[in-house]
């Protein structure tokens, strides 16, 4: 998983704002009816390095894997976890169902 999405991912944020991956956590593994693709629940947690500011996040990534070689990649997050990271939201969003 790190080698899929890189340790430092120094393209996510704002200019100036980059955001340094520490860890991934609680990864769960699920396999499909199709064999070349495999999806992937986990934790993804880091900082914000020009604040100091934590980051946390779930994630969803579905892959499609043929020869060895990850040829699709596909991330399901919460943007709002981000933007909250990055200070651009003044108050934090209630997540919930409805």
């Amino acid at each position: 998983m790190r080698a899929a999405h890189g340790a430092d991912s120094g393209g996510v944020g704002a200019p100036g704002q980059r955001l340094k991956a520490e860890s991934f956590d609680a990864m769960v593994i699920q396999e499909t009816a199709d064999p070349e693709v495999v999806i992937v629940d986990y934790q993804a947690r880091g900082r914000i390095t020009t604040t100091g500011k934590a980051y946390q996040q779930s994630i969803n990534a579905v892959f499609r894997v043929r020869d060895g070689k990850i040829v699709l990649s596909r991330d399901y997050l919460d943007p709002l976890a981000l933007a909250e990271a990055r200070t651009e939201l003044s108050t934090p969003v209630e997540r919930g169902a409805g």
